[in-house]
């Protein structure tokens, strides 16, 4: 079934109407696709790689869209890489905000990817769990069956503890990686995206005119 009839005259516009079309049905956004959403990631990169970044920091902030946040991230350090840019390891560390993320980046790079994982992915993944892994977030999300388990990430990652606190938590999230812990695994299922937020996508995706784009034209007209 076609995703939906929006007109794609650039790249960007293509890649508005797939997070539409994606936010629209409930896309399941760490499943490998087959290549479309990489395709045009790279082709942004090369062409305009600040839009591609305000498009990031936008999806991010919207419920739901979160994932799609980091998987354009993921898509797009993948392109970095192959140019030589650098300042990689800033932007996964910058795109992960919850403990559960950093595995379920790993795992979409694994699978889309393969392995080694290159050193500034990991890298900005060590920074990342440094700041969300604790006891609190480990009893709430580190559960069998959801993906990398933290200690699996840990392996991948290699952080170097802050502290001794910090280096017991790891070495025991890595010992406790094939246990199944006493807590129940909770609901990890994004919010649905506010039909309103899809329908400016849709908007975006025909006239080009992206949404961050008009946040910051509103924002530049009331200083």
């Amino acid at each position: 079934m076609p995703e939906a009839p929006y007109p794609s005259r650039s790249p960007e516009q293509a890649l508005l109407r797939v997070l539409a079309a994606g936010a629209a049905r409930g896309r399941d956004w760490f499943e490998p696709d087959d290549g479309e959403l990489s395709g045009l990631i790279e082709q942004i990169a090369d062409r305009d790689p600040l839009w591609l970044l305000r498009c990031i920091g936008w999806l991010r902030a919207v419920p739901g869209l979160g994932p799609a946040a980091i998987v354009l991230t993921a898509d797009l350090v993948h392109a970095r890489l192959k140019t030589g840019a650098t300042d990689n390891r800033k932007l996964i560390r910058a795109v992960l905000k919850h403990a559960h993320e950093p595995g379920r980046l790993l795992l979409y790079w694994s699978e889309t990817y393969g392995r080694p994982v290159p050193k500034p992915v990991q890298r900005g993944v060590a920074d990342a769990v440094k700041i969300l892994y604790t006891p609190q977030s480990a009893a709430e999300h580190d559960h069998p069956g959801r993906g990398l388990r933290f200690g699996e990430v840990l392996t991948i990652a290699r952080p170097k503890p802050d502290n001794q606190h910090q280096a017991d938590l790891f070495r025991t999230l890595i010992d406790t990686r094939s246990h199944s812990p006493d807590t129940p695994a909770p609901d990890l299922t994004e919010p649905a995206v506010d039909p309103a937020v899809i329908k400016t996508l849709e908007h975006s995706a025909a006239t080009g005119r992206a949404p961050f784009d008009v946040a910051l034209d509103s924002s530049s007209r009331q200083r």
